[in-house]
């Protein structure tokens, strides 16, 4: 992949908490959650708890419990996919989009469960990144859980850029 002076930088949580621990029992993954890492001040753009309801937003990794390991999975793209996915950040954050709760419980249930127009998280990167043409699957994005993104980010060439524990 050539080198770029542009990228969007994808985060994957093993999170510690019980409600990370149920995430994994759901969706049967390693990861708990997934998230886009922002900047290197460790703001990201996620699905998270925002007035007692689990929306779309931007939050920051100090939210996240101490002790959680995450991995961070760098896609070097063009400025014009940049700028474009900046704008989606706006976008999204703007509009808070729900959080889809029965789409993860759907992951061991034997029919779907889906809500139009709800992400949970490792949807939400997923067809964001689809959008922006960097993924190119005819894969639904309910059917991605944590574990399935990270496989299909390091298996597309690209490249683990840091690991590290959310600090306490």
């Amino acid at each position: 992949m050539s080198k770029s002076n542009y990228s969007i930088k994808v985060i994957l949580f093993e999170g510690k908490s019980l409600f990370s621990r149920i995430i994994r029992f759901f969706t049967r993954s390693n990861f708990s959650h997934a998230a886009f890492l922002l900047n290197d001040d460790k703001d990201l753009l996620e699905a998270w708890v925002i007035d007692k309801q689990f929306k779309w937003s931007k939050t920051n990794i100090i939210n996240h419990t101490p002790g959680t390991p995450y991995v961070v999975i760098d896609i070097p793209v063009s400025k014009k996919v940049y700028d474009r996915y900046l704008e989606i950040v706006e976008f999204v954050d703007y509009c808070k989009i729900p959080y889809d709760v029965l789409g993860v419980i759907a992951f061991i249930i034997p029919f779907r469960m889906k809500i139009n127009g709800r992400w949970f998280c490792s949807e939400g990167v997923y067809e964001i990144l689809r959008y922006l043409g960097i993924l190119a699957s005819d894969t639904p994005g309910w059917k991605i859980n944590p574990d399935d993104l990270y496989t299909i980010l390091t298996s597309d060439k690209f490249s683990i850029s840091s690991t590290g524990v959310v600090e306490g």
